[in-house]
This record gives C-alpha cells, sequence and structure tokens, in this order.
C-alpha cells in the first residue's frame, strides 16, 4: 500500500527516523555533536518531505542526504 501524506507524521516514520538519528550519532561519534546529527538529519527530512508524494522511502533517502552532509560530500 503506498503512502501519499507528504507530511509523513505517522508514529512509525517517526520512530523511524529516531533510529536514523541514533544510528549516525553513533557513526559519527567524535566527528559530530549528537545535536548537529539530529539537526541534519531533520533538514534533509524537510526539504524531502516538501517534494515527497509517497513517504515510504523518507528514511532511506534522508539518511543519504544526511551522511552525504556529515562527510562532507
Amino acid at each position: 500500500m503506498l503512502q501519499t501524506d507528504p507530511g509523513g507524521d505517522s508514529p512509525d516514520l517517526e520512530r523511524q527516523f529516531e533510529r536514523v538519528v541514533d544510528a549516525l550519532t553513533l557513526r559519527f561519534d567524535g566527528l559530530h555533536e549528537p545535536t548537529t546529527v539530529a539537526r541534519v538529519v531533520q533538514d534533509a527530512r524537510r526539504e524531502l518531505e516538501r517534494q515527497a508524494r509517497i513517504t515510504t522511502y523518507l528514511p532511506v533517502l534522508a539518511t543519504k542526504r544526511a551522511v552525504d552532509r556529515l562527510t562532507g560530500v
């Protein structure tokens, strides 16, 4: 079933983004503060949600965008 809510505020989606922040905080421990990681993920999420018609892959796409930013790619 396709999710078409561009806001993507479902509890499951929120949990997925919490896990993304947790995983990237561990991955970038010692390189970036946890608040910086959370902000970068949230910024990536907001940018992608503006264009999203389907929210299913937002966590994956936001993770990729956040990792690129946190690694300076």
